[in-house]
């Protein structure tokens, strides 16, 4: 009996040490298991994080790409339109000085009340032939883009309407001789300014001669 008791102890004491050598082993596979799992989570996480940063840099080069580009868009945008300013500006000096220029040559040319006519004549006469003659050089090379204003005026002898009319007849018989001498006719309009603006006294008769007259000025269109 006491040997059957021994051997009966030590079988459960080995079913024991089996059992709980299981027991262990089934531990260390579980936390081998949980251990792999925590590593490829963290390793999964790292991923994750690496592609979030990538994705986020990838997404701030593109912005700053962008941001780039609109800049050098608004720069060349700006550029054109100052380049387009400036052109404007320079054809606008040049339109300027051209027209400066030709109202320069005709007040050269001319000498005010110098163009005059006979008493209630608007017929021109053969010693302002000359003149009208420079007039229309200078005219000819006057840019297209002006209108040269021929005013003719009259002495106050008369009635005002038939002043106003004579005045009107002296600008267009001078329009009439400058387009004959090859002005363009775009280039020039006749005006009559009848009697209201003397430059010399009505009064006497060398005033009343240098008021019947033709004078220019030039405008642009």
């Amino acid at each position: 009996e006491e040997a059957a008791k021994k051997a009966a102890d030590e079988e459960a004491a080995k079913k024991a040490a089996e059992e709980e050598a299981a027991k262990k082993a089934a531990e260390d596979e579980a936390a081998k298991k949980a251990a792999e799992e925590e590593a490829a989570k963290k390793a999964a996480d790292e991923e994750a994080a690496k592609k979030a940063a990538e994705e986020e840099a990838a997404k701030k080069a593109a912005e700053e790409e962008a941001a780039k580009k609109a800049a050098e868009e608004e720069a060349a945008k700006k550029a054109a339109e100052e380049a387009e300013a400036k052109r404007k500006a320079d054809e606008e000096a040049a339109r300027q000085a051209a027209i400066e220029s030709c109202r320069d040559a005709l007040n050269s040319a001319t000498i005010s009340g110098s163009i005059r006519f006979a008493f209630n004549s608007s017929d021109i006469k053969a010693k302002i032939l000359s003149e009208l003659g420079k007039i229309a050089a200078i005219a000819k090379d006057c840019p297209p883009n002006v209108t040269i204003t021929v005013s003719g005026h009259t002495d106050n002898s008369g009635t005002a309407e038939a002043n106003q009319k004579l005045s009107e007849q002296r600008a267009q018989a001078v329009v009439d001789y400058l387009v004959k001498a090859g002005v363009t006719s775009s280039k020039l309009k006749a005006a009559g300014f009848g009697q209201e603006k003397p430059i010399a006294d009505n009064d006497t008769t060398e005033g009343r001669a240098k008021n019947r007259r033709i004078e220019f000025s030039v405008s642009s269109n």
